[in-house]
């Protein structure tokens, strides 16, 4: 089995997939009452034509093993980490409609919250210590299954990808764990 070791993710390293979601290097946009900062639009989703959509993931630890990715087309999703427990997130740009796994690459996102681009090969974040739990908020409207199945988001398919071969995902910190 083919083995993609994680990276510690940085805004540098991660910038071909998406970006982290961090305090801007900027002054807030409101300050009130020298106890509240605000900045605003961290996350820029453009002018979306329907409302985004905030949910929550929970996600339990297992096997660091990758067999299929999944691509939305037009949307964005943002994953923000609400218990800072260690995870990996893998990510491949898109060639031809498929993933192109010679590019692909494991991210250790050490508590990070992250944005992947619309048009990412992608699948959610794996923890692999203890559970998670992930807010995930997309670019667009409400995510159904439609009656063939498929899994859409407003009215855009999400494809899924099975890989011809699992990739088992390495994290040096499991090795110092163990």
């Amino acid at each position: 089995m083919k083995a993609l070791h994680a990276v510690p993710i940085t805004a540098e390293n991660f910038a071909p997939f998406g970006w982290l979601i961090a305090r801007p290097d900027r002054p807030p946009d409101l300050v009130s009452r020298g106890d509240l900062k605000y900045w605003d639009r961290i996350v820029p989703y453009g002018e979306a034509l329907v409302a985004p959509n905030l949910g929550v993931l929970h996600l339990r630890r297992h096997e660091l093993t990758v067999s299929s990715l999944e691509l939305i087309p037009d949307h964005k999703e943002s994953y923000f980490d609400l218990e800072k427990q260690p995870a990996v997130l893998v990510v491949a740009p898109n060639k031809s409609g498929k993933p192109d796994m010679k590019r692909a690459k494991a991210f250790d996102l050490c508590g990070h919250s992250v944005v992947v681009n619309a048009g990412v090969w992608h699948d959610h974040p794996y923890p692999y210590q203890r559970r998670s739990k992930y807010a995930l908020l997309t670019s667009g409207g409400t995510i159904v299954r439609d009656t063939e199945g498929n899994v859409v988001v407003n009215d855009t398919q999400v494809f899924r990808h099975q890989l011809r071969r699992p990739i088992r995902i390495v994290v040096d910190s499991e090795a110092s764990n163990a």
